[in-house]
């Protein structure tokens, strides 16, 4: 997996707060399967609440469509709650309540924090694993273990809700072409992943694969492409695949076309092999 990891400068002056990060950011640079990077994350983890880097973070992660987990560092727990709403004015109760909401699981320490966030209604996607050095009730290396097996489900679960869209924007096509439909969500996958700029070459792949051994109707094909606006991105990502020579011009329903835009998605394709969860 490729994880990018999170903390603001402010955040990291409070020692707890750089001793925990430390502690993930050591441990999880030991494992195997796993690599620290901004570069393609799958994954954003992001550190502290009540602050302004860490709102403007998550709301980036968000709207670029890449799944993150958010902790507050025991920031949202209801006394650190009551002094903040004395303290702080409502614009800035409202941006950290807007970025607990926009992150795909809140990470928590304690189940007070986890009760706190539920109640207030600002997330119901969150998990508790704590923190090793508050506590003796976890070890390092098991909350190294829950926190990777945390990032997984994440991905995975976002990457679901991203195809259920899909399948919802399909339901715009009305013809029983089964082959074709599947073209198009694969086209519309590959949108989505050059939205959060991470085109997968598996993905890019295996488009190929099936406009090259698949018996499909090219005119349908291309109309249902022009019914859901994406008939020139689907010519740029045929473009993509030549220059890659992974499919000739034989096999393509439409020209291929390379253009800015073209330019623009080659450097969205993801040239390492961390976009895969193993």
């Amino acid at each position: 997996m490729n994880i990018e990891l999170y903390l603001p400068p402010n955040v990291a002056k409070e020692p707890l707060y750089q001793q925990y990060f430390t502690l993930l950011e050591e441990g999880l640079t030991a494992r195997s399967d796993m690599t620290l990077s901004t570069q393609f994350p799958q994954l954003i983890h992001v550190f502290g609440a009540w602050n302004a880097q860490t709102s403007k973070r998550i709301t980036q992660a968000h709207r670029q469509l890449i799944p993150t987990v958010y902790s507050p560092l025991g920031e949202l727990a209801p006394w650190w709650f009551h002094q903040q709403e004395v303290r702080l004015s409502p614009t800035k109760l409202l941006a950290q309540k807007n970025a607990t909401k926009k992150a795909t699981t809140v990470l928590v320490w304690g189940e007070n924090e986890r009760r706190s966030i539920q109640q207030r209604q600002w997330s119901d996607r969150v998990a508790l694993i704590p923190n090793p050095i508050l506590t003796a009730t976890i070890t390092p290396q098991d909350c190294l273990e829950q926190l990777v097996t945390l990032y997984v489900q994440t991905i995975l679960e976002h990457d679901q809700r991203m195809r259920q869209a899909i399948v919802k924007k399909m339901t715009i096509i009305e013809e029983d072409a089964p082959l074709e439909k599947e073209f198009c969500t694969q086209v519309l996958y590959l949108r989505y992943q050059y939205h959060r700029r991470n085109i997968s070459k598996a993905a890019l792949a295996q488009l190929a694969t099936s406009l090259m051994t698949v018996d499909y109707d090219e005119d349908a094909l291309v109309q249902m492409l022009i019914t859901l606006h994406e008939e020139k991105f689907a010519a740029r990502i045929l473009q993509l695949l030549e220059e890659d020579k992974q499919i000739t011009e034989g096999f393509m329903p439409l020209n291929p076309l390379d253009d800015k835009h073209t330019k623009r998605l080659r450097e969205a394709v993801n040239t390492t092999e961390q976009n895969t969860i193993k």
